[in-house]
């Protein structure tokens, strides 16, 4: 079984010089994983969570329906009457995600999961605990 690293890390991509050192269909999940990778940070076998977040104020026209996403499994959900929009992105581990959601703070609100948020709020509070 192929084992990934971050990709960040791989030095050299090759093919493989002989017929019977490759074959496409016994890669074919490696394959599928790279062609969905989101980042560095997106693991290789690992289960799929969904965040729900919230895109308010400044940011929410960045997030609208018909705009480019940031992420590849980035879906839009709805847009609230107040003109927020509420949108979803696909995530491997926190870590794929929280850099992400910490650069549009105070404008992006994490709805789901919990386990999310709780992360998010040790990191502010673990940020604000520095600055003192």
């Amino acid at each position: 079984q192929c084992k990934f690293g971050r990709v960040s890390f791989m030095k050299k991509v090759e093919y493989g010089t002989k017929k019977e050192s490759f074959h496409l269909s016994s890669v074919s999940n490696q394959m599928k994983f790279l062609t969905n990778i989101q980042n560095s940070m997106t693991l290789y076998s690992v289960p799929k969570k969904i965040a729900r977040l919230k895109a308010i104020q400044d940011a929410k026209k960045y997030f609208a329906k018909d705009m480019k996403p940031f992420f590849k499994s980035q879906r839009f959900e709805k847009a609230l009457d107040n003109g927020d929009v509420i949108f979803t992105i696909e995530y491997t581990q926190e870590l794929e995600i929280l850099p992400f959601i910490q650069k549009w703070i105070p404008n992006i609100i994490v709805i789901e999961p919990l386990s999310l948020k709780s992360k998010l709020e040790e990191h502010l509070q673990l940020m604000i605990n520095r600055l003192n």
